[in-house]
């Protein structure tokens, strides 16, 4: 089976170009399988931008993608690899991500203080598992693309670390993620377990680093909860 390498492609920045809501759905609609499709396009357009706005992307996505095989095989200019592996290289390019850095910093400076502080915590707890090997919560920036993955078996917990180190009520620690930095879900299932999985772009983990900064205390005392 043949496919229009450069059709599709416009296809994706014709997408991207109608609002920075679709090209941040793009990323979990592309990652996704199809069974964790609506779930992950959804779960990670509701908290930035609303149900209703999540809901439209995902069916302008579907219709737009429709008889789109993802892994059919293609050659661009030398390289040659799956439809699905060329996209995620292409939701890199500047013109999509740089609308997606933009609008995370204007949320950035309009964060409430309590999410701010959530946050903050939030991304204490990936630096203190990133790279450790914990059996339940685990993260690692080793993708081939430079995403850093945030993945649980445990749906809960993710939020249930950070609730404990603020001493406050169990929030959704991803939801933060995907409402200030833009991140994505792309939650997936193996024949042994359920994964729950958050990924941020690249270009945004200067932000976490900086963050992280001012919270050398909070590291250190999670080495005792995980």
């Amino acid at each position: 089976m043949s496919i229009d390498v450069d059709s599709v492609r416009a296809l994706v920045d014709r997408l991207a170009s109608q609002g920075v809501e679709y090209a941040v759905g793009l990323y979990p609609f592309i990652y996704s399988s199809e069974e964790f499709r609506y779930r992950n396009v959804t779960a990670t357009l509701e908290p930035a931008f609303g149900s209703d706005v999540a809901k439209r992307v995902y069916s302008d996505l579907v219709n737009a993608f429709k008889g789109v095989n993802m892994y059919v095989q293609v050659k661009v200019e030398g390289w040659e690899g799956s439809l699905w592996d060329y996209l995620r290289r292409h939701l890199l390019k500047e013109h999509i991500t740089k609308p997606i850095l933009e609008e995370s910093e204007r949320r950035l400076i309009r964060i409430p203080e309590e999410d701010r502080r959530a946050l903050s915590v939030a991304c204490a707890v990936i630096r203190a598992v990133e790279g450790k090997g914990y059996p339940v919560l685990w993260a690692s920036s080793k993708d081939w693309l430079g995403f850093l993955s945030v993945s649980s078996t445990d749906r809960e917990y993710f939020s249930m670390v950070v609730s404990s180190v603020l001493g406050s009520k169990t929030i959704d620690a991803r939801s933060l993620f995907y409402k200030y930095l833009l991140g994505f879900q792309v939650d997936d299932k193996s024949h042994r377990y359920d994964y729950y999985t958050l990924r941020l772009y690249p270009f945004v983990q200067s932000v976490l680093k900086s963050w992280l900064m001012r919270l050398l205390g909070t590291l250190r005392s999670l080495r005792t909860l995980m």
